[in-house]
């Protein structure tokens, strides 16, 4: 579930950062694209390049890319984003953006062995309690009943016999200890 969750916010961040991006690029891009200011548009694609997530920047003005710049992408999986540029109520143009889900793979990936281990750590420390536990309060105990049993089986009627347990152990005891009162 932690794991689920958290792919699904992880990825909802990255359609979120997209989406903020393709609207800063309509704000901004709308005076540049419209003077046709190829410098202004070249160093705004090179700036969201400066996301290691963008792969992917193309201004396009009447269907043709008049900016744009491309990374190398390792990732198969990417999400693409067009969004129109408006200058005083008209379309102007485009700006597509591809987005790598690489980082989210990762970030993924790590959040996976993060639950693995903390899931690791929890078992041995239940199971390091569990052991400690029993034996502290169950096999010490039943032990040392075992030994006083034997011996009195060997004729010691005097073995000592701790009867001082309130619990299911502490009854064999006083049991034990009357069945040697009996003998």
């Amino acid at each position: 579930v932690a794991i689920f969750i958290n792919v699904r916010r992880i990825d909802a961040d990255l359609e979120n950062q997209l989406d903020n991006t393709a609207k800063i690029a309509q704000v901004s891009l709308a005076l540049p694209l419209w003077n046709l200011d190829q410098a202004t548009l070249d160093h705004f694609a090179e700036a969201l390049l400066l996301d290691e997530s963008v792969v992917s920047v193309k201004i396009l003005s009447e269907g043709r890319t008049v900016a744009g710049r491309v990374r190398f992408s390792r990732s198969s999986q990417n999400l693409v984003k067009s969004s129109d540029i408006l200058y005083q109520g008209n379309k102007i143009g485009t700006i597509e953006l591809v987005v790598s889900r690489e980082n989210v793979k990762e970030e993924i990936i790590f959040n996976i062995l993060g639950i693995i281990a903390l899931t690791i750590l929890i078992i041995a420390a239940i199971s390091l309690t569990s052991i400690v536990i029993t034996r502290r309060y169950i096999a010490r105990p039943l032990l040392e009943l075992q030994n006083s049993a034997g011996l009195i089986a060997g004729g010691n009627l005097e073995a000592p016999i701790d009867t001082t347990s309130q619990d299911e152990i502490g009854h064999l005891a006083r049991d034990l200890n009357v069945m040697r009162g009996s003998i």
